[in-house]
């Protein structure tokens, strides 16, 4: 440590300790590590190979709401959480290392580092807009067709730091069922799918099947409430945005 740096460390009072108190990074990072993902799918998976072993035993799986799942989209989810709990880690590796440590930031300056800091705290807070989906909804009139639309609106991190509304998506037609929202999801977010709706008949039938060129996938829609599906769209939309932005795309 040089002398002038000695001297101005002494002048702040800095000791070398953090205190989390003051400290709003670490505030607001304890804050993110804290919060649980409990968004529910409001789906039920089961492969149609499982009604030809035994339809008793599929249908018990089926009406079960403890096998909810985000079913071919689990890999998508399970892909945040990964990128959450891997920006954690590495948010406090570096933020608790001394530079000396570091040969590698031995030369950067305090605004460098600052900088640093910044951009891992802006990618956190990014991930936060994902995993915390916040969003406000309106309904709109397209005067070509008369036909009105349900259009969502979801939270961004710009460069600077601000939380700003910036995600706008066209949903749906106000008129269509929870169903086709879902059915539109889940081919959104996964180009390989077949997604068919089938019309019920006497005997049992789910809500629509998807193939994934492996497998049959019989799927129920467990949960009616429209603005949890609306939440799930957004969320996957605003995960794409930040796969894009840091060139996780594959």
């Amino acid at each position: 440590m040089t002398p002038e740096l000695k001297q101005m460390m002494t002048l702040l009072q800095i000791n070398g300790q953090k205190d989390s108190r003051k400290d709003e990074n670490l505030k607001y990072l304890e804050e993110f590590s804290n919060k649980e993902f409990n968004l529910q799918s409001g789906l039920i998976f089961v492969d149609r190979k499982e009604f030809e072993l035994s339809e008793k035993e599929a249908l018990g799986k089926m009406h079960d709401l403890k096998n909810q799942s985000w079913g071919i989209l689990d890999a998508e989810v399970n892909s945040m959480i990964t990128e959450k709990q891997r920006l954690i880690s590495k948010f406090k590796a570096f933020y608790n290392s001394k530079i000396s440590e570091l040969p590698e930031l031995r030369n950067l300056n305090i605004g460098q580092l600052e900088t640093i800091v910044s951009n891992l705290m802006i990618r956190i807070k990014r991930l936060d807009c994902v995993l915390d989906t916040k969003f406000n909804s309106t309904q709109f009139l397209e005067k070509k067709t008369g036909h009105r639309y349900l259009m969502a609106k979801g939270f961004w991190i710009n460069n600077d730091g601000t939380r700003v509304r910036s995600i706008s998506r066209n949903i749906a037609n106000v008129e269509s069922s929870i169903t086709e929202l879902v059915m539109k999801i889940l081919k959104m977010n996964n180009k390989s799918i077949i997604v068919m709706e089938l019309n019920k008949a006497s005997e049992y039938k789910p809500d629509f099947l998807v193939y994934d060129g492996s497998k049959e996938w019989w799927v129920e829609i467990k949960s009616k409430n429209m603005d949890n599906m609306v939440k799930s769209f957004i969320m996957f939309e605003t995960w794409k945005i930040y796969k894009n932005e840091y060139e996780l795309l594959t």
